[in-house]
């Protein structure tokens, strides 16, 4: 939106991404040291294009994995819907503008700080993660409910945060 930043186009996501690139080159070209090369024992197996499948299919294979990957599997299905879908909703049932779509997405990017940054250290002292995680779980799913029921706008920006930080 010009109105906010005159100095904004199309172009400027483009140049940040190359001036981060840039930026990331520099740092692994001056701060990475490579380590010590492995001995033969030590030899991993080579990467492949499959490598993410067959760690998905042995996760599954473990009983004690396959119910904490079914879960978060799950919760990431859910969760990439609602992000997928929230700014269109709010655009379509509340007459929300383009920059309030995105300006309402960028306070769930602020949800999501908050949460790694202050939450997650405070509630990883006093819970465990699965205490940590069902109450998460939990916690978004009602979240959501209450989104998909508020009758404003006002109450979808009340409800983000707390939406991105359960999260």
């Amino acid at each position: 939106d010009s109105s906010i930043m005159p100095w904004f186009n199309t172009q400027t996501p483009l140049l940040a991404t190359v001036a981060l690139a840039v930026l990331n080159f520099c740092l692994l070209l001056f701060l990475f040291r490579e380590p010590p090369r492995l001995t033969s024992a030590q030899k991993r197996a080579p990467l492949s294009l499959l490598s993410g499948l067959h760690s998905l299919v042995h996760a599954f294979q473990r009983p004690g994995l396959r119910r904490v990957s079914s879960v978060f599997l799950l919760q990431e299905m859910a969760w990439g819907a609602y992000f997928f879908f929230v700014a269109h909703f709010v655009m379509d049932r509340f007459d929300a503008s383009v920059t309030d779509a995105s300006l309402f997405m960028a306070v769930m990017g602020i949800g999501f700080c908050i949460s790694f940054a202050l939450a997650m250290p405070v509630l990883t002292k006093r819970f465990s993660a699965h205490a940590i995680t069902s109450g998460s779980l939990l916690a978004t799913a009602a979240f959501i409910v209450v989104s998909t029921f508020a009758p404003s706008m006002i109450a979808q920006w009340m409800i983000i945060l707390p939406i991105s930080v359960a999260t």
